[in-house]
């Protein structure tokens, strides 16, 4: 099957152009060969599952029993049993499907409920031992209220006896960085950092694709099928995606699929530009929710004044922290110092 641009769910390798994962996120070899606990967080649709996912099997051909999981059923669960209790089942179902036999989890243990995940843990890492225990927990902040704050507790509470009875490495992915999920959590009350996950070592994001990067990608394409993307192309695709991996992949999909279909024909800044115009025609499901985040009393003052080019924008406050998560602002962009409480 020929690779295509992918705009829906995580890139495959094999299927889809997509650039090493590794580049974007050095530093978890890093973290996981020290055994340490970690956030990875950045906007919606900029990687995050396709890196981890990525990293995971990297992990494994290394000898680990290294697992990408997700927490998404738990989305609607208001209790902590409920929760857990999809927690453990989407647990043992992505290691069914991505480990070998012999490193899949053990029955589970019998505990009471808001320590079964625990008990989990450190049933199957004793199992595999010495082979160690790697989880990358997606979608770990669409919980709210007791659930999450459990979750984070029953980490903490095995983080000691890592790695022969618990995972000697846990990333916790999601759109926010720990902090702010907690701090929802807690209706807006400021969260205890000795509680409930202080073994936390560091937070990642994933930055947005160079210039260069985006001419890799493209370049793919070129050796595939003979297609070039001209260096203006390039160039523009970068102008009008800032590198943002959703707008770069839909951009060369749109020029792909629907522009330019001659593989003989190369494609240039101006295919881009209908591109971008079809895009922003489109209504897609990720910039529809992007566009419905701008109503957000915490978004639109922030970026009201950005749009205006205000000169006391507020950068080290938690609102601008929020719109730079979400991708509605570049962090690195030229804007002034905060203003003065």
């Amino acid at each position: 099957m020929a690779r295509f641009f992918n705009t829906t769910g995580p890139c495959e390798a094999g299927r889809h152009y997509m650039l090493p994962p590794e580049a974007r996120l050095p530093e978890v070899a890093m973290l996981v060969e020290r055994q340490q606990y970690f956030v990875v967080h950045a906007a919606r649709q900029t990687g995050k599952t396709t890196a981890m996912r990525a990293l995971a099997v990297q992990f494994r051909g290394q000898g680990m029993a290294a697992l990408h999981t997700t927490l998404e059923t738990s989305r609607t669960a208001d209790s902590v049993e409920t929760a857990e209790g999809r927690w453990l089942a989407n647990i043992v179902r992505s290691a069914q499907g991505d480990l070998p036999a012999h490193l899949v989890p053990p029955s589970q243990p019998e505990t009471v409920p808001g320590e079964r995940l625990g008990a989990l843990c450190t049933a199957w890492a004793a199992k595999i031992a010495p082979v160690p225990l790697v989880l990358f927990i997606d979608e770990a902040d669409v919980m709210r209220g007791e659930p999450v704050i459990n979750l984070l507790r029953q980490l903490r509470a095995g983080f000691h006896t890592r790695p022969a009875r618990f995972p000697a490495s846990v990333a916790l992915i999601g759109l926010r960085d720990l902090r702010d999920y907690l701090t929802a959590t807690k209706a807006g009350a400021p969260v205890n950092p000795g509680s409930p996950f202080n073994i936390k070592a560091k937070s990642l994001t994933l930055r947005a694709f160079t210039r260069d990067e985006i001419g890799e990608l493209y370049g793919q394409h070129t050796v595939d099928t003979g297609q070039e993307f001209s260096p203006e192309a390039v160039d523009r695709a970068f102008r009008w995606s800032a590198g943002q991996p959703f707008l770069v992949n839909a951009l060369g999909a749109a020029c792909m699929d629907e522009l330019v279909t001659d593989r003989s024909v190369a494609i240039t800044a101006d295919h881009i530009d209908q591109a971008k115009e079809r895009l922003v025609l489109s209504r897609t499901t990720h910039l529809h929710n992007l566009s419905e985040r701008l109503k957000e009393s915490c978004v639109a003052p922030i970026l009201s004044r950005v749009l205006v080019g205000a000169g006391d924008v507020a950068v080290e406050s938690d609102e601008f922290e929020y719109c730079v998560d979400l991708g509605l602002l570049d962090a690195t962009a030229s804007v002034t110092a905060p203003v003065p409480a």
